[in-house]
């Protein structure tokens, strides 16, 4: 793994050439102390949530688009002040994983046709995780889409205060054209 020394280089590299999308991934959980919480049903690793922090923030500095899939949704969220549920069938209530519907819900922006037509699909998700976005608090993102059955499981946000989009799901793992060529044709 980069240092932070020559990570923040690269970064300013990438700055210059504006040709670079900054993505979190997946992984283990935010901690909740990101949020202000105590751990309940979380296991973080902190020395990833430090280090993805600072590129978060210079990234941020230096208006180097993001793009977040599943932790780095939530990431991403807690970065620009949300909370999370640590566990959504704990404090839910509800069953949420394998392939499901989302509704988009802020159809006032670019990203709408992520959801519904070119280029990334239909509005077919999946779920391999156990966290969730709040939707009572989601900071300064902008939630585009929520889980269609539940309404309480914030699906994709978009920043546009620090040029980021982020999806709770696995695109990876969907038949959808490449995101980051979404996040690319939107922000570079």
């Amino acid at each position: 793994m980069y240092g932070y020394e020559r990570a923040i280089e690269e970064l300013y590299i990438a700055a210059e050439r504006k040709d670079t999308i900054l993505v979190f991934g997946g992984g283990e959980d935010v901690s909740p102390a990101l949020y202000g919480e105590e751990n309940r049903r979380s296991a973080s690793n902190p020395a990833r949530d430090a280090f993805e922090m600072m590129l978060f923030r210079v990234a941020a500095q230096l208006k180097i688009p993001m793009f977040g899939l599943c932790r780095g949704h939530q990431f991403m969220a807690v970065m620009t002040g949300a909370k999370l549920h640590q566990d959504i069938r704990q404090e839910l209530g509800i069953l949420h994983g394998g392939n499901h519907a989302v509704v988009v819900t802020h159809t006032n922006n670019r990203f709408l046709n992520m959801f519904q037509s070119s280029p990334l699909g239909s509005c077919e998700v999946n779920s391999l995780h156990h966290q969730s976005v709040r939707i009572d608090n989601c900071g300064y993102g902008s939630v585009v889409a929520v889980d269609w059955a539940t309404r309480q499981v914030v699906e994709a946000m978009v920043y546009y205060d620090v040029l980021g989009f982020s999806v709770q799901c696995h695109p990876e793992m969907l038949d959808w054209i490449d995101p980051l060529k979404f996040v690319a044709d939107t922000f570079l």
